[in-house]
Protein backbone atom coordinates (compact mmCIF):
# COMPACT_ATOMS: atom_id res chain seq x y z
CA UNK A 1 0.00 0.00 0.00
CA UNK A 2 2.96 2.24 -0.36
CA UNK A 3 2.86 2.74 3.71
CA UNK A 4 6.57 2.92 4.79
CA UNK A 5 7.41 2.41 8.47
CA UNK A 6 5.45 2.64 11.21
CA UNK A 7 5.53 3.92 14.95
CA UNK A 8 4.14 3.19 17.68
CA UNK A 9 3.82 6.16 20.54
CA UNK A 10 2.62 5.76 23.96
CA UNK A 11 0.74 8.55 25.73
CA UNK A 12 1.86 10.21 28.60
CA UNK A 13 0.89 8.34 32.03
CA UNK A 14 -0.65 5.94 29.83
CA UNK A 15 0.69 2.03 28.85
CA UNK A 16 0.38 1.76 25.13
CA UNK A 17 -1.85 -1.14 23.56
CA UNK A 18 -0.81 -3.93 22.21
CA UNK A 19 -0.54 -4.28 18.97
CA UNK A 20 -2.87 -7.08 16.83
CA UNK A 21 -0.65 -9.95 16.16
CA UNK A 22 -0.76 -9.46 12.60
CA UNK A 23 -1.14 -6.14 11.27
CA UNK A 24 -1.33 -4.34 7.85
CA UNK A 25 1.32 -4.42 5.46
CA UNK A 26 3.35 -1.01 6.27
CA UNK A 27 1.33 -0.70 9.62
CA UNK A 28 4.34 -2.81 12.01
CA UNK A 29 3.80 -1.03 15.38
CA UNK A 30 6.68 -0.57 17.42
CA UNK A 31 8.19 2.12 19.79
CA UNK A 32 9.40 5.49 18.07
CA UNK A 33 13.10 5.62 18.92
CA UNK A 34 14.75 9.08 20.10
CA UNK A 35 15.54 11.56 17.26
CA UNK A 36 19.13 12.73 17.43
CA UNK A 37 19.09 16.52 17.48
CA UNK A 38 21.07 16.91 14.54
CA UNK A 39 18.27 14.96 12.97
CA UNK A 40 15.29 16.92 14.45
CA UNK A 41 14.25 19.15 11.38
CA UNK A 42 14.42 15.55 9.46
CA UNK A 43 12.31 14.41 11.54
CA UNK A 44 9.44 17.12 11.77
CA UNK A 45 9.30 16.88 8.08
CA UNK A 46 8.53 13.40 8.16
CA UNK A 47 4.45 13.32 7.43
CA UNK A 48 3.25 10.45 9.49
CA UNK A 49 -0.48 9.14 9.46
CA UNK A 50 -1.95 8.75 12.99
CA UNK A 51 -4.34 5.97 13.29
CA UNK A 52 -6.68 5.82 16.62
CA UNK A 53 -9.63 3.26 17.01
CA UNK A 54 -12.71 5.58 16.17
CA UNK A 55 -14.15 6.74 19.51
CA UNK A 56 -12.93 5.64 23.38
CA UNK A 57 -15.36 3.01 23.05
CA UNK A 58 -13.56 -0.57 24.18
CA UNK A 59 -15.69 -2.68 21.60
CA UNK A 60 -14.54 -0.73 18.78
CA UNK A 61 -10.99 -1.48 19.91
CA UNK A 62 -11.52 -5.34 20.79
CA UNK A 63 -13.45 -5.10 17.16
CA UNK A 64 -10.50 -2.74 15.22
CA UNK A 65 -7.74 -5.79 16.95
CA UNK A 66 -9.85 -8.64 15.20
CA UNK A 67 -10.64 -6.90 12.05
CA UNK A 68 -6.86 -6.11 11.30
CA UNK A 69 -6.11 -9.72 11.80
CA UNK A 70 -8.83 -10.76 10.04
CA UNK A 71 -9.70 -8.75 7.21
CA UNK A 72 -6.92 -5.87 7.24
CA UNK A 73 -9.41 -3.22 7.97
CA UNK A 74 -11.09 -1.62 11.16
CA UNK A 75 -13.30 1.34 12.08
CA UNK A 76 -10.66 4.08 12.51
CA UNK A 77 -10.41 7.88 13.13
CA UNK A 78 -6.64 9.31 11.14
CA UNK A 79 -5.03 12.14 11.19
CA UNK A 80 -1.82 13.70 9.45
CA UNK A 81 1.10 14.98 11.31
CA UNK A 82 4.04 17.12 9.99
CA UNK A 83 6.15 19.93 11.94
CA UNK A 84 5.11 19.33 15.25
CA UNK A 85 1.47 19.25 14.55
CA UNK A 86 -1.34 17.09 14.02
CA UNK A 87 -4.14 17.82 11.55
CA UNK A 88 -8.05 16.56 11.01
CA UNK A 89 -11.25 16.52 9.54
CA UNK A 90 -14.42 15.84 11.36
CA UNK A 91 -18.30 17.11 11.84
CA UNK A 92 -19.11 20.41 12.46
CA UNK A 93 -22.34 22.80 12.62
CA UNK A 94 -20.35 25.67 11.60
CA UNK A 95 -17.14 26.63 10.42
CA UNK A 96 -14.49 24.70 8.92
CA UNK A 97 -14.61 20.90 10.17
CA UNK A 98 -10.78 20.77 10.21
CA UNK A 99 -8.85 20.86 13.38
CA UNK A 100 -5.33 20.94 14.81
CA UNK A 101 -3.56 19.82 18.03
CA UNK A 102 -0.82 17.83 19.60
CA UNK A 103 -0.25 15.00 17.68
CA UNK A 104 -1.62 11.68 18.85
CA UNK A 105 -3.36 13.41 21.66
CA UNK A 106 -7.17 13.54 20.60
CA UNK A 107 -8.78 12.61 23.74
CA UNK A 108 -11.73 11.93 21.40
CA UNK A 109 -10.58 8.52 19.91
CA UNK A 110 -8.23 5.36 21.26
CA UNK A 111 -4.22 6.23 19.86
CA UNK A 112 -3.40 2.55 18.05
CA UNK A 113 0.02 4.03 15.70
CA UNK A 114 1.26 5.75 12.94
CA UNK A 115 2.66 5.30 9.40
CA UNK A 116 5.58 6.93 7.63
CA UNK A 117 4.06 8.45 4.64
CA UNK A 118 8.03 10.10 3.80
CA UNK A 119 9.66 13.48 4.14
CA UNK A 120 7.58 16.73 2.97
CA UNK A 121 9.90 19.33 0.84
CA UNK A 122 7.87 21.78 2.11
CA UNK A 123 8.92 24.28 5.03
CA UNK A 124 6.77 24.82 8.29
CA UNK A 125 5.13 28.15 7.08
CA UNK A 126 4.33 26.05 3.55
CA UNK A 127 2.32 23.82 5.33
CA UNK A 128 0.85 25.86 7.59
CA UNK A 129 -0.74 27.62 4.32
CA UNK A 130 -1.58 24.44 2.20
CA UNK A 131 -3.86 23.28 5.47
CA UNK A 132 -5.33 26.86 5.86
CA UNK A 133 -6.17 26.98 2.30
CA UNK A 134 -7.99 23.33 2.79
CA UNK A 135 -9.57 25.03 6.05
CA UNK A 136 -10.79 27.77 4.35
CA UNK A 137 -12.53 25.84 0.58
CA UNK A 138 -16.08 24.78 0.67
CA UNK A 139 -15.53 20.84 0.74
CA UNK A 140 -13.57 20.77 4.27
CA UNK A 141 -16.67 23.31 6.07
CA UNK A 142 -17.77 21.37 9.24
CA UNK A 143 -21.11 20.73 7.67
CA UNK A 144 -20.19 18.59 4.85
CA UNK A 145 -18.64 15.53 6.79
CA UNK A 146 -20.09 12.43 6.22
CA UNK A 147 -18.95 9.31 8.05
CA UNK A 148 -18.75 7.21 5.31
CA UNK A 149 -18.78 9.50 1.90
CA UNK A 150 -16.75 12.57 3.26
CA UNK A 151 -14.69 12.13 5.80
CA UNK A 152 -10.98 12.49 8.28
CA UNK A 153 -9.34 9.51 5.74
CA UNK A 154 -10.68 11.86 2.38
CA UNK A 155 -9.03 15.00 4.30
CA UNK A 156 -5.94 12.79 5.15
CA UNK A 157 -5.68 11.64 1.15
CA UNK A 158 -6.16 15.80 0.29
CA UNK A 159 -3.77 16.72 2.56
CA UNK A 160 -0.79 14.62 1.28
CA UNK A 161 -0.99 15.05 -1.70
CA UNK A 162 -0.02 18.63 -1.46
CA UNK A 163 2.65 17.26 0.98
CA UNK A 164 4.03 15.53 -1.67
CA UNK A 165 4.43 12.12 0.33
CA UNK A 166 3.07 8.57 -0.37
CA UNK A 167 -0.77 8.56 -0.91
CA UNK A 168 -2.95 7.24 2.80
CA UNK A 169 -2.88 3.37 2.42
CA UNK A 170 -5.78 1.78 1.47
CA UNK A 171 -5.92 -0.79 4.30
CA UNK A 172 -7.03 2.62 6.76
CA UNK A 173 -11.06 3.03 4.81
CA UNK A 174 -11.12 -0.78 3.37
CA UNK A 175 -13.72 -1.53 5.89
CA UNK A 176 -15.60 1.91 5.48
CA UNK A 177 -15.80 1.71 1.18
CA UNK A 178 -17.29 -1.84 1.75
CA UNK A 179 -19.58 -0.81 4.13
CA UNK A 180 -20.84 2.48 2.63
CA UNK A 181 -23.33 1.01 1.15
CA UNK A 182 -25.29 -0.58 4.20
CA UNK A 183 -24.45 1.22 6.75
CA UNK A 184 -25.03 5.10 5.09
CA UNK A 185 -27.94 5.28 7.80
CA UNK A 186 -25.83 4.99 11.33
CA UNK A 187 -24.11 8.37 9.92
CA UNK A 188 -26.50 10.40 12.08
CA UNK A 189 -25.69 8.05 15.23
CA UNK A 190 -21.92 8.37 14.24
CA UNK A 191 -21.87 12.30 13.89
CA UNK A 192 -23.59 13.18 17.36
CA UNK A 193 -19.71 11.77 18.64
CA UNK A 194 -17.84 13.45 16.01
CA UNK A 195 -19.37 16.36 16.74
CA UNK A 196 -16.53 16.50 19.79
CA UNK A 197 -14.27 16.83 17.01
CA UNK A 198 -15.55 20.97 17.00
CA UNK A 199 -14.05 21.41 20.63
CA UNK A 200 -10.35 21.06 19.07
CA UNK A 201 -11.37 22.96 15.56
CA UNK A 202 -12.84 25.62 17.91
CA UNK A 203 -9.35 26.24 19.46
CA UNK A 204 -7.52 26.31 16.33
CA UNK A 205 -9.49 29.49 14.84
CA UNK A 206 -6.42 31.40 15.01
CA UNK A 207 -4.41 29.44 13.21
CA UNK A 208 -6.95 29.68 9.95
CA UNK A 209 -7.81 33.80 11.09
CA UNK A 210 -4.27 34.42 10.12
CA UNK A 211 -4.17 33.34 6.95
CA UNK A 212 -4.89 35.32 3.95
CA UNK A 213 -4.69 34.10 0.37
Amino acid sequence: DGAGRAHRHGSPGRRASRSCTRAPKGMKLVRKRSVPAQLFEADVRMVMLNVYDLTQSCLVGAFNQAALVLIQGGIFHVAVEVWKQEFSYGFSDWGTGVACMMPRRDTTHTYRGSVELGHTELSGKECHTVVARLAMAEDWQGRHYSTWAHNCTHFARELVSHLGVDPVPAWVDRLGRVAEGFVAPLDATLMACCSRHQDSREKCEALWSDFSP
